[in-house]
């Protein structure tokens, strides 16, 4: 019931997400070390209301990335099956600019930092700088360590953004075609799974046309692994 000295007041906040939507992919590596089991690659997908699908790539599997973010930009989860390790996700979405994610990945003995960023180039309106490049990764410099060939292989950009990567590694792993996202800034989150899950190489490469710069780049092959070379496994950036 209406009364003289009742006042009605709605208040109404901008709904953050409708500026933020789009696609975002990134890297996680180990807080004490990379290794196959402790560091990956991620991709998930915003829509307007805050709620997001993803996958998690890590030791050579792929874990269902499936939440929503809340007012503050926060999101958690727990994924993978109960009766393997859980891993617990920590996502924290940069609301001022809306152009990065970041985050923790932790399991039972090791915890991971995320970093990843909004796709933003558009075939029409933004394209990205596409084109045909080969890269080349150098070796060790022992060759009785790790190996000391330069691996090598052909990138592929799209004016939409995506990037396919195939090629050999200086131990004779052969890469199929793999696919990711250049990112703003000509940032592109490099990452491969390796050995049945046993072997990563992981890194972020900047691509300023017309030319691929490598920032760190983490090789790393866990003992037991087995292969013609390296059983041992080796390690090194």
């Amino acid at each position: 019931t209406m009364k003289s000295t009742l006042t009605l007041q709605a208040n109404f906040n901008v709904n953050p997400f409708v500026a933020l939507q789009g696609t975002y992919s990134g890297l996680f590596f180990g807080t004490n070390g990379v290794g196959p089991t402790n560091s990956g690659a991620f991709t998930l997908t915003l829509t307007s209301k805050g709620a997001y699908t993803g996958k998690l790539s890590l030791g050579g599997s792929s874990l269902s990335l499936l939440g929503a973010f809340n007012a503050q930009g926060l999101a958690q989860e727990t994924i993978g099956p109960s009766s393997q390790n859980p891993v617990a996700v920590a996502l924290q979405l940069d609301l001022p600019a809306g152009q990065h994610v970041t985050g923790t990945v932790r399991a039972k003995g090791w915890g991971a930092a995320l970093l990843g960023y909004r796709a933003a180039f558009n075939a029409k309106t933004n394209p990205a700088p596409s084109g045909n490049y080969t890269m080349l990764v150098g070796g060790y410099t022992d060759p009785a360590v790790a190996p000391g060939g330069s691996s090598f292989g052909t990138v592929a950009v799209t004016a939409g953004g995506q990037v396919t990567f195939k090629g050999t590694l200086a131990d004779g792993t052969k890469v199929m075609p793999t696919m990711s996202s250049l990112l703003p800034n000509g940032l592109w989150p490099f990452y491969l799974s390796l050995y049945k899950g046993q072997g990563l190489m992981i890194g972020w490469i900047g691509l300023t046309n017309p030319s691929l710069a490598g920032m760190a780049i983490d090789w790393v092959k866990a003992g037991g692994a087995g292969g013609s070379y390296y059983p041992g496994g080796f390690a090194f950036e």
